[in-house]
């Protein structure tokens, strides 16, 4: 199964979340790991991986632009090396 996510890599100048009125700007410090991302889970549970490209990066910061019918109710977190990092600027936990 698919999900609709739709994501492209932005380079943000700070980390947080912006909301427009059809996107999602995550981003998030990667303190300098190579081995980083986002995990997007869908409603049925399936994890969905975008590693960051360093070359897409803003130094140590890393973001994503997702648009998604209905993607005002996601759930996603970090990832950096083997930690999985939930966001400090989530609206809600």
């Amino acid at each position: 199964m698919s999900a609709d996510f739709k994501v492209s890599y932005v380079k943000p100048d700070k980390p947080g979340i912006v909301f427009t009125s059809k996107e999602i700007y995550l981003s998030v410090d990667t303190k300098g790991h190579e081995d980083a991302g986002i995990l997007l889970y869908d409603e049925m549970g399936e994890v969905y991986s975008y590693p960051f490209p360093v070359s897409k990066r803003n130094g140590t910061l890393a973001g994503v632009k997702i648009k998604r019918h209905g993607c005002e109710r996601f759930v996603y977190n970090y990832y950096i090396n083997d930690e999985i990092v939930t966001d400090p600027y989530a609206p809600s936990i």
